[in-house]
């Protein structure tokens, strides 16, 4: 039945409940509901008694009956995760954990019970999360895949999964290419002029060395453009984020060219693409210390 109020043995049942007497309290709203009684406060009353006395399939088949009707109530989920839990149905106790942790963060003060609930159900996670990626690195070990680094493709698999990393995707401010592959870092050995560019970092540190002694040689790399919107990044015209231009969208800057000499030779060098009025972009970048790039910066 779907009763707009609950029927008498409900109501002696969450009477008792008030009272603190579980056992009379289970006796009366396991009658009622097994009898047809499907108010909220008599299935949820029913799914914290049981759990209360540990019958955990009761308590499992009320709450369910309870997040029908509330799928969103915080108690009801965490109380669902606890009957599973005590079943052996971890990883499902789980999804019902996260839940409830998930619409916590939606109320500003939670009820001091609720709170240590809520601790309680990320204690969870977190223990099934540390099991889970022993069982994982134990399987990658045998078949003898990662690489210990945290660099490999299965390494940072885990990683994301477990939520230390981010997934990131190109999101280029003025051309998107398609089919480009998503590698948020490349390693050095992929490119056979690398070598060479770090045999050379000493002469590029000592050119820069030597810029960075006169500051008014760096100007804002956030320069004002009237022709464009930048949006509000803060840092526009301001010498925290500054730059020193060697080549600018593909032209070459004479006067800046002949202060860093060995720096444009071994850079202008390298396989660079060369769009007019584009690029390539050569330059020194130079952020003073508590200064903050905004995402929305290009």
């Amino acid at each position: 039945m779907n009763n707009i109020n609950p029927s008498s043995k409900g109501i002696l049942g969450l009477e008792a409940i008030n009272r603190g007497e579980l056992v009379i309290a289970f006796e009366h709203l396991n009658t009622a509901v097994v009898q047809g009684d499907r108010h909220t406060n008599v299935l949820i009353g029913l799914a914290l008694v049981a759990r209360a006395q540990s019958k955990f399939e009761i308590s499992l088949e009320a709450v369910d009956r309870f997040l029908q009707k509330q799928p969103n109530d915080i108690n009801g989920n965490i109380v669902k995760g606890d009957a599973l839990s005590a079943l052996g149905r971890t990883r499902a106790a789980i999804n019902f954990y996260m839940a409830a942790i998930r619409l916590s963060l939606e109320i500003r003060d939670l009820p001091v019970n609720l709170a240590r609930d809520i601790e309680r159900c990320k204690k969870a996670c977190e223990e099934v999360q540390i099991n889970i990626e022993k069982t994982m690195q134990s399987s990658f070990s045998e078949l003898g895949l990662g690489q210990g680094s945290g660099q490999s493709r299965i390494e940072q698999t885990v990683d994301i999964l477990m939520g230390r990393k981010q997934a990131y995707a190109q999101k280029p401010s003025k051309l998107y290419f398609p089919e480009l592959p998503q590698i948020q870092f490349y390693e050095p050995a992929s490119f056979d002029w690398v070598e060479n560019l770090i045999a050379r970092k000493e002469d590029i540190k000592l050119e820069l060395l030597d810029l960075m002694s006169e500051d008014k040689l760096f100007e804002p790399y956030m320069a004002h453009n009237p022709n464009a919107a930048s949006g509000n990044t803060g840092l526009t015209e301001d010498d925290k984020w500054s730059s020193f231009h060697l080549i600018r969208d593909g032209k070459e800057l004479k006067k800046n060219i002949a202060c860093c000499p060995r720096t444009y030779e071994i850079i202008s060098a390298l396989p660079i693409a060369k769009i007019p009025g584009r690029s390539p972009n050569i330059l020194f970048s130079l952020l003073k210390p508590g200064a903050h790039i905004p995402s929305n910066s290009r």
